[in-house]
């Protein structure tokens, strides 16, 4: 698989972000969490208690301009899955790995369950078999996209901004 083909079968991705987290992600990109703690220049220490570590509840960190983020839990995590599923390494290898990255939804509907995962889960493009793929799964042949370290320029990519709260669903523009 190309960058091209990948973008023949899955034109639109999906993300989703916290409503107040959109005037810093136009200014900086949609970053990875380790991405945004070196933006915001976030010390070594509590750098690495973010990285190496399940998050239980939202980090707020602070630029040294003052400005404020949120680094999302991450709830959905169980040590005792991940023990269970990590082929080849540790559970905080595997969360600084989720944390070099920023994940996107190639349909709008995600898929649920635990998968096996491990060092080879993360694949660049040029090196995914999507033919093989294709076969043994089908329509679900790619269901997440990771992108290392984010998306720095973002509006020149962005189609449409979706807010949905508690069920309902607001389309439109949420920057200028």
């Amino acid at each position: 698989m190309d960058a091209e083909e990948l973008i023949s079968h899955y034109p639109r991705l999906f993300h989703m972000a916290e409503p107040d987290a959109w005037p810093l992600i136009r200014k900086y990109g949609l970053l990875s969490t380790r991405a945004l703690l070196e933006v915001f220049e976030v010390s070594a220490e509590p750098r690495q208690a973010i990285l190496g570590a399940i998050r239980p509840e939202m980090v707020p960190i602070q630029s040294p301009l003052g400005e404020t983020a949120r680094i999302r839990d991450q709830t959905p995590l169980k040590r005792s899955a991940l023990e269970a599923c990590l082929t080849d390494m540790s559970v905080e290898e595997w969360t600084r790995l989720l944390n070099e990255h920023v994940f996107f939804w190639v349909r709008e509907e995600r898929l649920l369950g635990p998968r096996p995962r491990g060092s080879k889960t993360f694949k660049r493009v040029d090196d995914f078999d999507f033919a093989a793929r294709r076969r043994a799964a089908g329509a679900n042949a790619v269901v997440e996209l990771a992108v290392l370290d984010g998306v720095r320029e973002l509006d020149s990519e962005l189609i449409e901004s979706v807010r949905t709260f508690q069920g309902s669903v607001q389309t439109g523009t949420l920057f200028p």
